[in-house]
């Protein structure tokens, strides 16, 4: 079996790529957020902004310190906890925010969940400086049991997701939203059976987490060329009905 390893420089620029991706999707969905008064995406722009932190704490702190002792656990650890809150935050906001564009009913309990997802997080972070999780790795055909409970955290998201109606809506970057959730399944299901830091298994989660986020960057601009194509062909109506 031909077996695709990487290095540690290459799992670095992996995870810049996902960084800088979460950055574009955040500030994109604290921009709309504010000025469409959209909670749904206000709240998802929080969440993208600390999940590039995590990322790029990940990928910074894996470089540099690549030969320390806590390597073994630390990047796993910041892996599946960059993994638990992107599931956690969009199940979060699909509970507590069903319609688009308005005000929801329940903003402050959302809040305080985002907090406490925050500080556990932060935890969990801390943590992985000095001890491994129970469990972190088993002898087992699924080597990592943390990725399996975070993709089920996705499928619920992708649930509530159909639930809410979202994917009827004629907007490219929900489309963006629901393709990042659908791809982020395969990605833990894959980085389970990871047996070894660098290994096959890894490099390809690592990938398809880079395409996910990617979903919603080229969602993103989709969307703006529709709208400046609308907003052109707006303005040459409203010129050609001139007298």
């Amino acid at each position: 079996m031909v077996e695709w390893i990487i290095q540690n420089v290459d799992h670095f620029y992996l995870e810049v790529f996902a960084s800088m991706s979460n950055v574009l999707i955040a500030l994109y969905c604290l921009q709309r957020g504010r000025v469409m008064n959209d909670m749904f995406m206000l709240f998802l722009g929080y969440s993208f902004v600390l999940s590039a932190s995590i990322d790029a704490i990940h990928a910074g702190v894996s470089f540099v310190q690549a030969e320390a002792e806590f390597m073994k656990f630390f990047i796993h650890q910041t892996w599946i906890s960059g993994r638990f809150l992107d599931s956690s935050m969009m199940v979060l906001v699909l509970l507590r925010f069903r319609t688009v564009g308005m005000a929801p009913v329940k903003v402050r309990l959302a809040q305080l969940s985002l907090g406490a997802l925050i500080a556990i997080v932060a935890a969990i972070m801390v943590i992985s400086l000095t001890v491994p999780l129970p469990f972190l790795r088993i002898d087992f055909f699924i080597h990592k049991p943390y990725d399996l409970g975070a993709m089920a955290i996705f499928v619920v998201g992708i649930y509530l997701f159909f639930q809410n109606g979202f994917h009827r809506l004629k907007d490219l970057v929900y489309t963006g939203l629901l393709l990042f959730l659908i791809v982020s399944v395969p990605t833990l299901i894959i980085m389970s059976i990871s047996a070894a830091k660098f290994d096959t298994a890894f490099t390809v989660a690592h990938i398809l987490k880079d395409v996910s986020y990617f979903c919603v960057v080229v969602a993103i601009l989709l969307a703006k060329v529709r709208t400046d194509k609308a907003i052109f062909e707006l303005s040459k109506l409203l010129g050609e009905r001139k007298p």
